[in-house]
């Protein structure tokens, strides 16, 4: 009977360890960092996903914001950047404007602060970029 009750338990503890580590592959979980982390420029990661408008991101102190094409080096848009947290869940966010359009990306850093990880609002897919 106490096999079976050890047993049991160990299971249960096992669901439980291997049910949380999915719900951290879901929502951010590396370093959050200060504004000053976001400052210079940062190249999109083996070209997957992305905005579709240029690999390269530049974040200036100023908080505007720069996208362009790393071979091209001609700036194709500008906007602002802000670093804020989503009140319904209290992840940090980032949220970048261009134009009439803000966009909310949940945000986290890796390779201290030289991997900056994207996820947009309601997407399950992340683009990854790294530090110039």
């Amino acid at each position: 009977m106490n096999v079976k009750i050890l047993a049991l338990s160990f299971i249960l503890v096992f669901l439980s360890m291997f049910l949380s580590g999915c719900e951290e592959d879901e929502h951010p979980d590396g370093l959050v960092g200060e504004e000053s982390d976001f400052y210079g420029t940062w190249l999109q990661k083996d070209n997957v996903g992305g905005f579709g408008i240029g690999d390269t991101h530049k974040f200036n102190s100023d908080k505007t914001y720069e996208v362009y094409w790393s071979h091209g080096g001609a700036i194709h848009h500008y906007g602002t950047w802000d670093k804020s947290v989503n009140s319904t869940n209290l992840y940090q966010i980032l949220i970048i404007t261009m134009g009439e359009k803000g966009t909310v990306y949940y945000y986290d850093f890796f390779d201290k602060y030289t991997t900056l990880r994207l996820n947009e609002e309601n997407s399950d897919d992340y683009i990854y970029y790294y530090k110039q």
